[in-house]
C-alpha cells in the first residue's frame, strides 16, 4: 500500500467531534490570549498627546530656522568670495592695460596758477547769476529771435562774469584742484549758468552785428570745456558736453 492510499483512508475515517464544553474552553483560551497580546501592544506603544506634538514642533522650529540661516549665510559668503575673485582678476587685467585705477591715484597734475584756466573759470562763476524770476535756473529752448527782454536782462547781469572769463583764452593748462574723495567739488551748476550766459550773449552779438565779439565769447566757452576735460568726475564730463 502506498503512502497516498494510507492518507486517503485516514481522511475517510469518521473522527469523533470534541465535546461542546471543550470547544468553549479552547475558544475562551484563544480569546484571552488575543486580549493579552493586544494589551501588551498597547503598553509597548506610548500614546502621544496632541499638545505634546505641538510642543515638540515648537522646539524643533528654532533649530530648523538656525540651520536654514546658516545655509543662506554660507551660500552668500561663498558667492561674495567668488565674485570678489572674479572682480580682482578683471581689475588686474584693466590695470595691466591702463595703469593704476585706484580712485586715490586718479588726479590731475598740478599746474602753475598763472596758466591755470580753471582758476579763471572759478573766478567767473563766483560772479555768475541765474535767470531772474526762476526758482531753479533753466534756459528755455529754442531761444526766440530776436532775443527777448528777460534773456537780455540775464545776459546783462552776467556781463562782469563774462569779462573776467575773457582771460581763459590766454591760458593753456587746467586743474580744478578738486578732492573727489572728500567731496570738495567745483560748483558745476554755476558753470552751466555761465555757459548759458555765453550762449545768450553770443546770440545778442550776432543780432547786433558784432560777430567778432561773438567769436571771442565762443572761444571763451571752449576754454571752459577744455578746463574740465581732464577731470575724472562723471558729472564734470556731463557738464563739459
Amino acid at each position: 500500500m502506498t503512502t497516498r492510499e494510507i492518507e486517503d483512508r485516514l481522511r475517510g475515517l469518521a473522527w469523533p467531534s470534541p465535546p461542546a464544553e471543550l470547544r468553549a474552553r479552547v475558544l475562551a483560551a484563544g480569546a484571552l490570549r488575543t486580549a493579552e497580546a493586544q494589551d501588551r501592544d498597547a503598553h509597548a506603544r506610548p500614546i502621544v498627546e496632541p499638545h505634546a506634538l505641538r510642543r515638540s514642533a515648537w522646539r524643533t522650529a528654532p533649530v530648523l530656522f538656525i540651520i536654514a540661516a546658516l545655509i543662506v549665510i554660507g551660500a552668500c559668503t561663498g558667492l561674495d568670495l567668488w565674485t570678489k575673485r572674479e572682480l580682482d582678476a578683471e581689475l588686474a587685467q584693466l590695470q595691466a592695460k591702463y595703469g593704476n585705477l585706484d580712485e586715490a591715484s586718479v588726479g590731475v597734475p598740478p599746474v602753475p596758477d598763472t596758466d591755470n584756466r580753471a582758476r579763471v573759470v572759478r573766478a567767473a562763476i563766483e560772479l555768475a547769476a541765474p535767470m531772474p524770476g526762476q526758482r531753479y535756473h533753466y534756459l528755455p529752448f529754442p531761444v526766440p529771435s530776436p532775443v527777448p527782454a528777460n534773456l537780455r536782462a540775464f545776459a546783462g547781469v552776467n556781463r562782469d562774469a563774462l569779462r573776467v572769463l575773457g582771460d581763459v583764452r590766454v591760458r593753456h593748462q587746467s586743474n580744478w584742484e578738486a578732492d573727489y574723495q572728500d567731496g570738495r567739488l567745483p560748483q558745476w551748476n554755476s558753470v552751466r549758468i555761465l555757459s548759458d550766459a555765453i550762449f545768450v550773449t553770443v546770440l545778442m552779438h550776432i543780432e547786433d552785428g558784432r560777430p567778432d565779439e561773438a567769436a571771442r565769447l565762443i572761444v571763451s566757452g571752449l576754454g571752459i570745456s577744455a578746463s574740465i576735460r581732464q577731470e575724472p568726475d562723471t558729472v564734470a564730463q556731463l557738464t563739459r558736453f
